[in-house]
């Protein structure tokens, strides 16, 4: 069981590229009126928008490997945009719009993770640690508390006491921690063998030897297998 835990959001009408122009040369901010009343505003340029503001909720360090999938984006508009649109925005899940050239970045940086992770090369990563982040002391972030209540007393795992989580900044965080969780703990992950799917299974999962990540996935496989034998 992980000690990460991170409630997140995705746009329930999805997302699209949008550009905000500056108005000729002067500098500044685009910003816009929410249905809600609300007012969002961001930075000039090539920006991914929400198509609405209903939001369903997601717990994305549930999938193994995530940050595998993000590393395997195309570190361009259309690869940000695909990733967002399954797990929604890196920074922050409820906003309008964030711009193309920070998600490019978080792919561009889980990119040299992932690979200094397969290298190995831990003297790597260290250095890297210490200058991510936004405190004074480096790292990844800022991490939040969850206390998660003992379960019904008259169900698995009968447990009295409390589970003490550590929640990520953002998804962008969350997927780094993901990866480095999965370093230390010496996590194998694998491909599903839907070669549509971009997900992963992890060797620490409930179904340790499936082969897809779920019964959806083996069906369309079937289906491709069968219509590619009638060619």
């Amino acid at each position: 069981m992980s000690l990460f835990h991170l409630d997140w959001f995705r746009c329930a009408g999805g997302y699209r590229i949008e550009s905000f122009d500056k108005i000729g040369d002067e500098p500044g901010f685009w910003f816009v009126e929410m249905e809600s009343g609300r007012t969002e505003t961001g930075d000039f340029g090539l920006n991914i928008v929400a198509n609405s503001e209903h939001w369903w909720p997601t717990r994305p360090l549930d999938l193994p490997g995530l940050y595998r999938q993000l590393a395997d984006c195309e570190p361009n508009a259309e690869g940000a945009l695909e990733f967002i649109n399954r797990h929604g925005f890196l920074n922050n899940p409820k906003s309008y719009a964030e711009p193309v050239a920070d998600a490019v970045s978080t792919i561009l940086a889980m990119r040299e993770l992932v690979d200094d992770i397969d290298d190995p090369d831990w003297q790597m990563i260290a250095q890297t640690l210490d200058g991510w982040g936004d405190t004074s002391s480096g790292g990844i972030g800022q991490l939040g508390i969850i206390l998660e209540t003992p379960p019904d007393l008259y169900r698995p795992p009968y447990s009295t006491r409390p589970t003490l989580k550590l929640r990520p900044a953002n998804l962008g965080s969350a997927l780094q921690v993901q990866a480095l969780e999965d370093a230390c703990l010496g996590i194998n992950l694998r491909n599903c063998k839907s070669p549509e799917c971009p997900e992963y299974l992890g060797s620490n999962s409930h179904r340790p030897q499936a082969e897809y990540c779920s019964q959806k996935c083996q069906r369309h496989h079937s289906y491709l297998k069968r219509k590619a034998a009638k060619k």
